[in-house]
């Protein structure tokens, strides 16, 4: 079982990756959009990041504390997930 902490510290993790990703994808979109304004795109893509670094990581704290919150039966019966694939 996951804890509120375990789940808080996976979340952030996943957010960093992510979030490099995001400043890539949106850095290379903008500056192809903008004529090749590369500072300007990077400026772009630490706002997008900060924004949507925040947003997420809410809504996937609360994504993960939900599906906790469920049992295999709630979510369809014990074959949902295969018992011998480790957890």
């Amino acid at each position: 079982m996951c804890t509120h902490l375990r789940t808080a510290i996976k979340t952030v993790s996943w957010r960093v990756f992510a979030a490099v990703d995001t400043f890539v994808v949106s850095t290379v979109a903008i500056t192809l959009v903008s004529g090749g304004n590369y500072r300007t795109a990077a400026v772009a893509a630490v706002s997008t990041v900060g924004f949507e670094a925040i947003t997420k990581i809410a809504w996937f704290y609360a994504h993960e504390r939900l599906w906790e919150s469920k049992t295999l039966s709630e979510l369809g019966g014990s074959n949902v997930v295969d018992s011998s694939f480790p957890a």
